[in-house]
């Protein structure tokens, strides 16, 4: 699920983690950090994303004849070095930048909500596997099978597009009855978790009840539909 804003993500994975508690569902939220995500997709990808989604020439060369050409240097005390020519990322300042990352990025997103088993909350509400928006992906890990699919599907997107997962600044939170022995890749477990600039914590915190007393009904309501 991609949300049409950051609030709509924040939104939905609160909502996961109500849920998660409030039935004891067996769940892990995984926060995926891409190093340097922007800068490391390669034109190669980018071209074949394009011949993909049925780009005609004429706008894959107007998009790519301002990358092709791209150089930079580098000054040290007033000395510039000669030109470097710039093979891979999503230049910032380029009016495109975010529409052609998440071309770069759809693939991923879509392989992941075809592969991994997700989430239901609702009869009525299609399954979830992955929360993203711009850059920020947090997958729904249900199952300990989903681990392995995780990293054959990240491992392909990272040889596709020159992408690389910081398994440092990546993190997952065990949800309901998720066992922690479980290992995720080298991704750390933690308790509280930080995403689009909001913490997350393993169960609904009793001391900001008021903030959850809405998101929980709404999870007792729909969770009764099962």
């Amino acid at each position: 699920m991609q949300g049409n804003s950051a609030f709509d993500a924040v939104a939905a994975i609160r909502e996961t983690v109500a849920f998660a508690d409030i039935t004891r569902t067996q769940l892990c939220i995984v926060s995926i950090d891409f190093r340097a995500a922007f800068d490391n997709i390669s034109y190669s990808y980018l071209m074949s994303m394009f011949n993909a989604h049925g780009f005609s020439d004429c706008i894959q060369q107007r998009i790519m004849g301002t990358y092709n050409a791209a150089a930079s240097e580098v000054q040290i005390n007033g000395f510039r070095s000669s030109l470097i020519q710039i093979k891979s990322s999503v230049r910032q300042g380029c009016p495109l930048r975010m529409q052609l990352f998440a071309l770069s990025l759809n693939p991923f997103i879509q392989t992941l909500e075809k592969e991994l088993l997700g989430i239901k909350i609702g009869r009525r509400k299609p399954k979830t596997a992955v929360i993203a928006y711009a850059d920020d992906g947090t997958i729904l890990l249900s199952t300990p099978d989903d681990i392995g699919k995780l990293q054959d599907i990240l491992n392909t997107y990272e040889a596709a597009t020159g992408a690389m997962v910081n398994m440092t600044k990546s993190r997952a939170l065990a949800l309901g009855t998720w066992d922690t022995a479980l290992k995720i890749m080298d991704i750390p477990y933690h308790t509280d978790i930080k995403i689009l600039g909001f913490h997350f914590k393993n169960t609904v915190n009793i001391s900001v009840k008021e903030t959850w007393s809405m998101v929980t009904k709404k999870v007792r309501a729909l969770a009764m539909e099962i």
